[in-house]
């Protein structure tokens, strides 16, 4: 419901909102030509089409990098969310680094199967954008079933120790656990290297195009 209603405001606003995939296919002239596999938004409908969009500039809002700068991290095989289910053995223990709804169901899960689990956010609640009293009501659930919540916390850290274990650096204390597991794998996205597409993760990449456009 909360989709479809900011779909209408942002369509009213004179936004055109198109879901589906895309990918760059090469420029004509000034402008870069984009594909999209375009989706229906109904997830009742199947159908979907093939078209393509020309412009001269563009913004991508999405995450093309991992937001958390974490040492180390880049050199550590971590876990996604679908190499845990082809896991052929599982651990003793996972932290889980993640805050939306698709942690803390994961973590849960983990949970459930009786690994030792912890939820690390450097936010100040899970589900930063949910009302904070409906967060910590599912933070103490969370609690009481067993799994080490960890708010506030910003991850520094992350090296391979002795028994294939990991140690995490956690603002001024550390842990330790079997594996660490990131929910959503980094996007990889490729988009031509022009002074016309911008990067945009926060209000300041907002102003900056302002600025040079």
């Amino acid at each position: 419901f909360c989709q479809e209603e900011l779909l209408e405001i942002l369509q009213k606003n004179g936004v055109d909102v198109i879901i589906g995939e895309c990918k760059f296919q090469g420029k004509v002239h000034n402008s870069h030509v984009l594909e999209v596999s375009e989706t229906a938004f109904s997830e009742r409908s199947r159908a979907f089409s093939q078209r393509s969009l020309s412009s001269r500039a563009y913004a991508i809002a999405h995450d093309i990098t991992p937001q958390r700068k974490i040492f180390g991290l880049a050199e550590y095989n971590y876990l996604t969310a679908n190499q845990l289910l082809n896991l052929k053995d599982l651990p003793n223990s996972i932290a889980v680094l993640g805050d939306d709804s698709k942690a803390c169901a994961i973590a849960q899960a983990i949970n459930f199967l009786g690994i030792n689990t912890s939820l690390i956010t450097d936010h100040n609640h899970i589900l930063p954008n949910v009302d904070v009293a409906i967060a910590r009501t599912l933070q103490a659930q969370l609690e009481a079933e067993g799994i080490n919540v960890y708010t506030n916390t910003q991850t520094t850290a992350v090296r391979q120790i002795e028994h294939s274990r990991i140690r995490i650096w956690l603002d001024n204390q550390t842990i330790e656990c079997d594996r660490l597991l990131i929910p959503v794998a980094p996007k990889e996205f490729y988009f031509p290297r022009d002074r016309h597409i911008y990067q945009c993760h926060g209000d300041q990449d907002i102003a900056k195009i302002l600025q040079q456009t």
